[in-house]
C-alpha cells in the first residue's frame, strides 16, 4: 500500500467519523454503517452534480 492510499483511507475514516458524530448530535443514533452510507451518498451526488456541467 503506498502513501497516497493510506492518506485516502485516513481521510475517509476521518470524514465518516465526523458524519457519525453529527448523526449522534442531531439524532442520537450512533451507527458507523449509517455514517458510511451518508458519506457514499454525498460522494455519489457530488460526482453526479459535476457531470451536469
Amino acid at each position: 500500500m503506498d502513501t497516497l492510499d493510506e492518506l485516502q483511507k485516513l481521510e475517509y475514516l476521518s470524514l465518516v467519523s465526523k458524519i457519525t458524530s453529527e448523526l449522534v448530535n442531531h439524532t442520537g443514533i450512533n451507527d458507523k454503517t449509517l455514517g458510511e452510507l451518508v458519506y457514499s451518498h454525498l460522494v455519489i451526488n457530488a460526482v453526479m452534480d459535476l457531470t451536469y456541467f
